[in-house]
């Protein structure tokens, strides 16, 4: 069964293979700035996550262009299992400009429900990546499951993954719930995906999900 661990965004501990063996992560590193990174190859699997959200805050098509994976680009997953023939695939190229991107692609269902998710691309970066407006916070496998035990078989989306994404790592990150007591029913989870590429490490899926009625 997948199991990843994690701590400060800034300094995440160690994420765990999601075929079932350990990664080397640095557990102490941390940005020298906190602009996102246009050029610079990174060497672990906490700074490829660190990357790719700070070009996300950043609005920064450059540095998501950077960040992703050079032949696979960045697979989108709105809620919780991938669909690799739905889920919308962005390259380097269509990364550098989606933010001013106005064509609307189709995402997806809207969860379970028949609705589609067709966004333009900077839209659904806001509600689909960027959307706590708390910001999201570090997430360890346990938090995660208990998060979305209520939307989702936790067991299943973790095998889905591990098939999705056989070379990837993952990192968790967690919405806190406006409601302390109903966390399963008001909480989001945000999985970075990394995969090692020519010794340095991209982003190669970017998974969201969240409990909804």
């Amino acid at each position: 069964m997948l199991s990843t661990s994690s701590d400060d965004l800034f300094g995440l501990a160690c994420a765990v293979f999601l075929g079932g063996a350990l990664s080397a992560c640095s557990a102490d590193s941390k940005p020298a700035s906190s602009a996102p990174q246009t050029e610079a190859r990174v060497a672990t699997v906490d700074a490829c996550a660190e990357r790719v959200i700070a070009a996300f805050e950043a609005r920064s098509g450059d540095a998501l262009a950077a960040a992703a994976h050079p032949v696979r680009g960045i697979r989108f997953t709105p809620f919780g299992f991938v669909r690799p023939e739905e889920d919308v695939v962005l390259d380097a190229n269509a990364l550098r400009g989606a933010f001013d991107d106005d064509a609307v692609r189709d995402w997806g269902n809207l969860a379970e429900s028949d609705e589609r998710i067709r966004m333009k691309p900077a839209a659904y970066f806001e509600r689909f990546v960027l959307h706590p407006a708390s910001g999201w916070e570090p997430a360890a496998g346990s938090d995660a499951a208990s998060y979305e035990a209520a939307a989702f078989d936790v067991d299943t989306l973790e095998s889905d993954l591990a098939k999705a994404y056989p070379h990837g790592h993952v990192i968790q990150r967690r919405r806190p719930p406006s409601t302390p007591n109903d966390a399963e029913h008001d909480g989001a989870v945000l999985r970075v995906v990394c995969e090692a590429y020519e010794g340095a490490w991209y982003t190669v899926g970017i998974v969201h999900s969240e409990w909804t009625p």
